[in-house]
């Protein structure tokens, strides 16, 4: 089996940010819509709809997680049960390949002569 690694699954989630507008004209961002020109039109959709992250200047009260970043509010809404799973299975997979590994130190045994 070949897995993606953590990397491509977050491009992947990506594609369901709706960006602000004057984001990809500025140049900030760069619309699906370029990345996605020469893949086929059911993985586009499967990809959009996939997960859904909107934006805003202000927070609206029925949000299950969000983040506010360049003077902008980035959330899922609270009723959107896919993306809180999708969120929430990225952010577990997050936190185990994120974690801290000890060293395991070699085990040295040596005779004792009786």
């Amino acid at each position: 089996l070949l897995f993606r690694n953590f990397l491509e699954i977050l491009c992947s989630l990506a594609w369901g940010v709706k960006a602000p507008a004057g984001d990809e004209k500025s140049g900030v961002t760069i619309s699906t819509r370029i990345r996605q020109s020469d893949l086929p039109a059911d993985i586009i959709e499967s990809h959009e709809n996939f997960m859904k992250i909107h934006s805003g200047r202000t927070l609206p009260p029925n949000v299950y997680a969000a983040v506010f970043h360049r003077q902008r509010w980035f959330y899922i809404f609270d009723n959107d049960s896919l993306s809180k799973q999708i969120f929430v299975f990225a952010s577990t997979l997050y936190s185990l390949q994120s974690g801290s590994v000890q060293a395991v130190q070699p085990l040295l045994t040596l005779p004792i002569p009786r």
